[in-house]
């Protein structure tokens, strides 16, 4: 699976989605066989009380990759 892992609760939900909006290209919130847009609240809240959910951007912008990395470090689990 591609993207960071990371676990979305409702105190952080809020912020997850901030972080992705910062962003021109798309980003996805993947668990199991769902994907959401991670841009979107309402979307997000549908993943809380999962164990794990990967988040990925869609682009080939390298710069742009790099600093989604770091912005969704915070999120991250083991």
């Amino acid at each position: 699976m591609n993207g960071i892992k990371i676990k979305v609760t409702i105190d952080n939900v809020r912020s997850i989605v901030a972080k992705a909006e910062s962003f021109q290209s798309d980003i996805d919130l993947t668990y199991n066989h769902y994907i959401v847009d991670c841009k979107s609240f309402v979307a997000v809240t549908t993943m809380i009380g999962n164990k794990y959910c990967y988040v990925s951007i869609n682009s080939n912008d390298e710069k742009e990759i790099e600093r989604f990395n770091k912005e969704m470090e915070e999120f991250k689990c083991n």
